[in-house]
């Protein structure tokens, strides 16, 4: 099985939720319902030793950055405030330098999103992996999920693609702040994190809207390392949509709200790239229409190809 295969089966398992839960699997985050005006999200993430870095390639500071930072984006995704994180970290060895400079990168990001670091686990692991709960809030009237979205709307995201060639998944911004502005001014209807690559999770967000969508390769907004590094545009397109990591948002937009989106927050360009149909999926490049097969990072892509 795929990556999306085993969670659907996962989904299946575990069954109905309980009545307090407003989204549990499949979206960036859990959602449950809290105050009057407020939901709790809650997600986790792992970062590991030969998946997600190489020892020696990059510091543990910035290996423990990156741990928090993919939890972040996925509150960002639900145009959330984070709150509390908890983590649990697996050593080979009881390495106290390597922990001091993971919790340095790890408390860095954390102060800087106001995050309280709560408690979590130690254990034993041959390689050393991260996992960070985080819980956080938001307010139901600012609440994305991934399944809003419907035939017509227009999809955009935030950012360049492709910046994992200079490695900006150990240095990027959650982008927590622009999600808020955003949602505070535009009615965004659907709204994920791109963490495995736009032709994986672009997928994902028009299944879960139950729609199929029109991509517009040629309105990608590369990463300048990405147009440095690219021997063509084709090249550039691939790495774009596949590559994986590059923690943006990717969000949908009615027809008719489409022009109140900003072209850009801040100093972070918002690219139009897309939109959602009745069920047609396609890229589309000068004019003309291509066939689209979804690509981008699957944890369980090789075992599932062995097994076929």
């Amino acid at each position: 099985m795929n990556e999306n295969q085993l969670i659907e089966k996962i989904r299946q398992i575990v069954g109905p939720t309980g009545k307090k839960v407003v989204a549990g699997i499949g979206d960036d985050a859990a959602v449950v319902k809290w105050t009057r005006k407020k939901y709790l999200l809650v997600s986790c993430d792992t970062v590991m030793e030969g998946v997600h870095f190489l020892p020696g390639k990059i510091t543990w500071q910035q290996v423990g950055r990156k741990s928090l930072a993919v939890s972040l984006s996925d509150i960002a995704a639900m145009s959330g405030l984070p709150l509390y994180a908890i983590i649990s970290l697996g050593l080979p060895t009881g390495d106290r330098k390597l922990v001091a400079e993971l919790y340095q990168g790890i408390n860095q990001l954390a102060k800087k999103y106001k995050v309280s670091l709560i408690g979590g686990n130690l254990t034993y692991s041959p390689k050393v992996f991260i996992d960070i709960t985080v819980l956080g809030q938001v307010e139901k009237k600012l609440l994305v999920l991934r399944s809003g979205g419907s035939p017509g709307d227009k999809l955009f995201v935030t950012g360049t693609l492709g910046g994992t060639q200079d490695n900006h998944h150990f240095t990027f911004e959650p982008r927590i702040k622009l999600a808020r502005r955003l949602t505070s001014s535009v009615p965004v209807k659907a709204m994920m994190d791109i963490s495995d690559g736009l032709a994986q999770d672009l997928p994902r967000l028009a299944s879960a809207c139950r729609t199929g969508f029109f991509l517009y390769l040629d309105q990608l907004p590369f990463s300048s390392a990405l147009l440095s590094l690219s021997r063509s545009k084709r090249e550039a397109i691939w790495h774009a949509l596949t590559d994986g990591e590059d923690y943006e948002l990717l969000f949908a937009v009615s027809r008719n709200q489409a022009h109140r989106v900003p072209s850009r927050v801040g100093d972070v360009r918002i690219t139009l790239i897309g939109e959602l149909t009745p069920g047609e999926t396609a890229m589309v490049t000068g004019g003309r229409k291509l066939a689209f097969t979804p690509a981008g990072f699957d944890h369980f892509r090789r075992s599932a190809e062995k097994n076929e």
